[in-house]
Parts: C-alpha cells; structure tokens; sequence
C-alpha cells in the first residue's frame, strides 16, 4: 500500500467537509431568492403567474397578494356538521357555504379567520400559493437543463413522497432542508405540517426552537414511539380527509384548487411526513400495524382530491412500502443507501455509489431514465449560542410573522420523555374541586371523579387530560398491577393526590394497609394524606372486616317497619356476618330502651345512653346513627322516600399496598367486601407488583385496571391491549371494564424517594 494512501483519504475528506461548508443552506436560499425576484420567467409555473393587462399584454405576478384581505377556511371536520339537515341539493349546500363563509350562518364557534395582509414580509418568505400543489426543494439540480432550482411538486400527479437513505447519508439535513423551504416558501395558512419522528430527537427542534415558540406551521410533532399517539394522530387525519371529501361532493367540486376557485377561501394542504417511517411498524403489535395499514390506505386514496400528502423517510421500505402500495408514491428521494435498495425504489442501483450530500429524484415512480441528481445545501445548527444559528433565528422570523398577521392555528406537541412536574396536576385537581362536587351532586351514582394526567392521543386541546369517573355498585374497585414499583408507587400517588383533593375529602376516611415491603421505603401516602390511618400488618383486617359487616347488616336491616324490628334484624345479620352468637344482650337492651322511641328522638336516647354507660361508645349507637339518617334526616331535608345510601354512609377508602402479600385465604373475607363494598360507600384500592397473584379472581372484582410494562401475558389477562413500550417509558395503561374504554396517559415528574432492596456482598464475605 503506497504510503500516501491515508494522507490522499484526509485530503479527500478534508475536500468533501470544505466542500460542504461551502454550500450552506443560508447561501443557497439567498441565491434561490435572487433568481426568482431578478429572473421570474425562469419560474414561470413554478412560483409565478401570469395575468392580463389592461393592454392586453401579459405580465408575471407572485400569487400571493399581500394588499387586501384573505378568508381562511377552518378544517371542514369542524363545520361540515353544519350541513347535515340539507337535502343534498348542491344549491342548498353552495347557500349554506357561502352564509358561513360570510359570517351570516355560524356553527358552533366554528370561525373563519380573515387576515388583513396590508404589508408583504421580510427577507421574501411567504410568497407563494399553494392551490396547485406543494413544492419540496432539494437543493441545486446538477444536471439537465432549465432552472437549477426546479422544485419536485407534490400535487395532482405525484401526490406522496419517499426518502430513503443509510446511516449517516445526510437524511437528517435532507429532510431538515425540505421543511424549511416549505415553512418559508408558504404561509402558515397555506400549509398545515404534521411531523412524527421515530428517532425522537430530528424533527423535535420545530416544537421548541431554542425557545419558547412552535414553529407556526405545525400542527402537530411527536416526537416518540408510542404508537397509541401516532395512531390516533392518523385517526384525525383521515376524519379531516373524509369531511374535505363528503364537502366537496355537496358542493359539486372534485378537488382542492377548485375549492378555492369558486369560494376565494384557503384551505390548506397538509403534508404529513414521518421520520423513521419503517421503525413505525416495528414498535406496533400485528394489530396495530393493521390499523396503521388501514388508515395509510385511505390517506393514499383521498390524498389527490383532498390536499393531503404523505412523506415518509427511512433507511429502507422493505415490509413497508411494497408494490402496489409503494406504486402510489411517485416522488422518490435516494440519499445513498445500499444497491438493493436503491433498485427498489429508484428502478437502478444508482444511489448506492452517490456522494454524500447529494440526493437522486425520480417522479416517475421509478423509470430509470427520469432520475435527477440535486447538491443538497447543509444546515448549520450547531452555534454556541443556538438563539445566534441562522435555522433558529429563521424560525423566530416566522413566529413574529405569524403574529403580525394574527393567524391563529391549534397546536399540539407529543415528546415521548417530557414530563411535567406533578405540581400542575396538583393545581389542576384544586382548581377543578368546585366543579367535581357540582358534577358528582347531580350524578349521585358516582363515589368520585379522577384526574389521571395527559393522555397518549392526537388532541388539538391545550389541557387534554384524562379522567375517569368512579362508579357505585358491584365490584367497583381500583386494581393496580405494576411490576416496576417505581410505576406502582406512582399510581398510588396519583390516585391519593386525587383522594386529597376530592370534593368530599374532609367527609372521607383512608386507611392504608402497607403490606409492601420495597414500596413501602419508595413512596409515603401521608405526604399527601396527612391524616391516613397505616396499617403494617394483615392481621390489621379485622377493623376493615367488621367495619363492612356493620354496614351490610345496617343495609340489609333497615326497611324495617320499627325501631326495635330494625335493632332485632340488625343483630341477627350481623350475627350471621360474623359468626357470632353472643349478641343477644345487646338485643334485649334495644328492645328495651327503643321500644317506643320515635325516630326523630333516636340519636337522643342514644347519647343518653352513652353518657349513662360512662362515655363508653353504646352498642346500638353506630346503627342507630345511619337509621335515623335513613328514615328521618334525608326525607325531610331532600324531601326523597328512597334511601341514598351514598349519603347515609360516609365514604371510606381501603388502599391494600402489596397483595400479594396477603396471608389470610381473601375468598373468605375479601371477594365479598370487593364485590358489594362500593354499595355501601366502601371504596378499595389494591396494588401489586407480582403477577404471581390470583390475577383473573382480583381482575373480575374490578372495575378500573392501571397496568404498565412490557408483559404481554398480563395485559392478556386483564382484557388489555398489547402495546411494546420502550426501556425508558413514562406511559401507564388504564381500562374501564364495563365501559370496554382503554386510555394510556404519561407520568408526571415525581421525586420519589430513593430505596433499595439490601443485598449481600459476596466479594467481601467470601474473602
């Protein structure tokens, strides 16, 4: 080997970085806008126009006037509602189009925005429409004739994209230089971006641009890899789609432009691009790839008519995009990447020995003969000061653009890793207390309402967070499974946050049965319930048992027609509740000192009673209490024959921390109180971390299920849907069983205590 052989490699590297340092992307952007100011007809069709003169000559014009007003058109999904009770007459809706368009018919609080454009913006950003199409710039064309700045269109011909590209090809910057000559070549009215990023770090510097500022094109960017976000974000997208369909079919149009045409409103297109498109498919279960697949589908068919274009970037499409699938993707872009690749989507192995830094277009859906090679710029980001970097302070232009013209445009942000510190959920839950007790007043079916925190689903609310009402009746009880004890203790104190700020919190006893020895030293239940009783045993049951047997015996007891007849009844069931005769003493003292006591009278005997027994709690006190209640206070007061139970009995919360810790058989004592307790205001919550536990007995005694991690087996069991999650997730599952309602919501930030589970050093032992 000639020994210059490494110093010829570092020339040629050192030649290939200068080469790339020179060709920026600030510089190409400012050639780019020099050529199309000072030589338009070059982009006659592309950016320009034609139009008439007065003489009868023909000049060029931009397309976009910045000296009048403009109507945008809000998403048809939110007005299209509006023409449910037409006939389907096409006049009947063009009447109804244009009231609303005007303002002379509303629905709901369904705006169409108007802009007053009186003043064109800075540095020749904005300038062109995007009725026709969408253009994506790669860079500079190298070879072929016309304009070395010819875009690859995405419209009525090619309507969807796709990248391909090896680790380290340039994709990033690739994909970065489309979406910035898109933000700046149309107004965020013309455009509605909405960016998912399997690699979660690429496209998130659009959510939050080295400030507090989104990006004002985007709708949407998910950074993550949670597939329950992407799903749903799909979901909307195809609802947004066939309401533009089922619009344009009432108003007689076939398309977008023509949309705009007839009416003079914006309506945006939208250009879904995702990053690591392949990745999508690995992270999914069978089922979810299916519905992914679905919803693809008819993205790709409603697509053209629609105004709605598909981008997707990865290292390969195999599994993917095949056949005829891939067939619909006309516009192809290969950075380089292996030959096979290559074959596969450009129809010729052509990209496997491109340069870094270039990029191969075919819109032909592959034909060989059409492939174009662009040089494409590079995007420094990468000052010391981030503010300083040309992207950035870019994007910062586009925000103060954005609100020079007023635009409004909803705005959702998804990071897979971004949590909020549980201090917001606690000013929520205070905040909302007024409107819980309001809520729960008027629903007397439901024991509580709880706030989970922000749900894992394309939303276009600012404050998306998930709730659950707690219902009343037969196995209505709260089961957590967590293998992890750190998502364990964070249901736990998710779920106390919620009790401690319940509307009925001061009325409301907790007892806590700290049976789990790891979370035990994790998470403390008194730093959010102060006055929790804690129990560290289970042989500390009894209190719980006797306490439900009290109140089923009072239940079942009290439609009878006397004072003593209730006592008698009483006794008796709780005779048989507990096994235990010895109760006939207290049997004949009721007979005795309530044989003829009215039921207004009946707390008054009774504390005479007690102050003659020396202060000592009488027997018959307790039942006494919820009989008068029942038969005198409520019906007088709500003016109700019907007993409301949830009001005679005040709440109790059982919070059972490590059942499988349990000593005693629980079929004897527990699945009784699990499956009647809520009836009398007995609310249980049960945590574990051991799937080793009668799951499907605890399972069917329970209505709302919160389940995290990766064991397949036991969401199975819970009735749950399957979803692979990362190492590092912050996402726990949640069901309402008699609702068949799945959720997923993310974890706020906690700072848990730090506990280990103590383990022997061997090294030092045996030495």
């Amino acid at each position: 080997m000639p020994t210059d052989f490494w110093g010829m490699l570092e020339a040629e590297e050192a030649q290939r970085k200068e080469k790339e340092r020179n060709f920026l992307h600030q510089n190409f952007r400012q050639d780019f806008l020099n050529a199309v100011y000072h030589k338009p007809r070059k982009f006659l069709g592309d950016v320009y126009q034609t139009s008439q003169m007065p003489n009868g000559e023909e000049t060029l014009v931009l397309p976009v006037s910045y000296d009048g007003d403009l109507i945008c058109c809000p998403e048809p999904l939110e007005f299209i509602a509006a023409f449910s009770n037409s006939t389907g007459n096409i006049w009947e809706s063009q009447a109804i189009m244009r009231d609303l368009i005007a303002g002379e018919k509303t629905f709901g609080s369904v705006v169409f925005q108007r802009l007053h454009l009186q003043q064109a913006p800075k540095d020749g950003i904005w300038f062109n429409s995007s009725k026709n199409g969408v253009n994506l710039r790669p860079g500079l064309l190298e070879e072929g004739e016309g304009n070395a700045y010819s875009p690859v269109v995405m419209g009525d011909l090619a309507v969807h994209g796709v990248v391909v590209g090896r680790t380290g090809s340039g994709k990033s910057v690739f994909l970065n230089n489309l979406i910035f000559n898109m933000l700046t070549e149309y107004a965020p009215w013309e455009l509605d971006l909405y960016l998912a990023d399997f690699k979660k770090v690429e496209l998130s510097r659009y959510m939050s641009a080295g400030a507090d500022y989104h990006t004002p094109h985007l709708k949407t960017c998910a950074a993550t890899s949670e597939i329950r976000y992407v799903i749903t974000m799909l979901r909307h997208l195809v609802n947004c789609m066939q309401a533009r369909q089922d619009l344009f079919t009432r108003l007689g149009l076939q398309k977008i432009s023509e949309f705009r045409d007839k009416y003079g409103v914006v309506l945006p297109r939208v250009v879904l691009l995702i990053d690591e498109f392949q990745q999508m498919f690995q992270e999914a279960t069978n089922a979810e790839s299916r519905e992914i697949a679905g919803l693809l589908t008819s993205m790709i068919k409603l697509g053209r008519a629609t105004g709605f274009h598909l981008l997707f970037a990865s290292q390969e499409m195999s599994g993917a995009l095949t056949g005829s699938s891939l067939a619909n993707f006309k516009i192809r872009f290969a950075l380089p990447c292996d030959s096979s690749i290559s074959v596969g989507i450009l129809g010729n192995s052509m990209a496997a020995n491109l340069e870094r830094g270039h990029v191969l277009v075919n819109t032909e859906s592959g034909k060989a003969e059409d492939n174009k090679q662009y040089r494409v710029p590079f995007i420094r980001d990468d000052e010391e000061d981030i503010r300083q970097a040309y992207f950035y302070k870019t994007l910062a232009e586009l925000v103060k653009q954005e609100e020079q013209y007023q635009y409004k445009k909803s705005k959702t942000f998804y990071q897979e890793d971004e949590q909020r510190d549980i201090s917001e959920l606690t000013q929520v839950l205070e905040r909302i207390k007024p409107i819980k007790a309001r809520e729960l007043q008027s629903k007397p079916s439901y024991y509580d309402i709880i706030t989970l925190g922000y749900g894992v689903v394309y939303s276009e609310k600012k404050y998306d967070l998930e709730t659950c009402y707690i219902e009343r009746g037969r196995n209505r009880n709260t089961l957590a499974l967590c293998l992890d004890t750190d998502d364990l203790g964070y249901v736990q104190k998710l779920l106390a946050l919620n009790a401690a700020h319940s509307s009925f919190a001061d009325m409301t006893q907790n007892f806590y049965y700290d049976l789990h020895p790891i979370l035990s030293g994790k998470y403390k239940i008194e730093d959010d319930i102060p006055d929790v009783q804690k129990f560290d045993s289970s042989d500390q049951f009894n209190a719980l048992k006797l306490e439900y047997y009290n109140r089923m015996a009072v239940k079942e007891s009290c439609s009878a027609p006397d004072i003593p007849s209730f006592f008698n009844d009483y006794v008796s069931k709780l005779s048989d509740y507990t096994g235990n005769k010895d109760f006939q003493r207290i049997k004949l003292a009721a007979e005795r000192s309530f044989a003829d006591v009215p039921v207004e009278d009946l707390l008054r005997v009774c504390q005479e009673l007690e102050e003659a027994q020396g202060g000592n709690v009488f027997p018959m006190t307790y039942p006494a209490t919820h009989y008068y209640y029942a038969h005198y206070y409520y019906p007088i007061v709500e003016g109700t024959p019907s007993v409301p139970w949830e009001k005679i009995f005040e709440p109790r919360n059982y919070w059972i921390s490590g059942l499988e810790y349990i000593e005693a058989d629980p079929k004897k004592w527990l699945y009784p109180i699990l499956r009647n307790g809520m009836s009398v205001n007995m609310y249980l919550l049960l945590f574990s971390s051991s799937e080793e536990i009668k799951l499907s007995d605890y399972v069917s005694r329970c209505e709302y299920l919160f389940v995290s991690g990766n064991m397949e087996d036991i969401y199975r069991k819970c009735g749950m849907t399957f979803t692979k999650k990362s190492r590092s997730s912050i996402v726990i599952d949640f069901k309402i069983k008699s609702l068949n309602t799945e959720r997923a919501f993310k974890k706020y930030k906690i700072k848990a205590n730090h506990f280990e589970v103590p383990a022997l050093d061997f090294d030092k032992i045996l030495s």
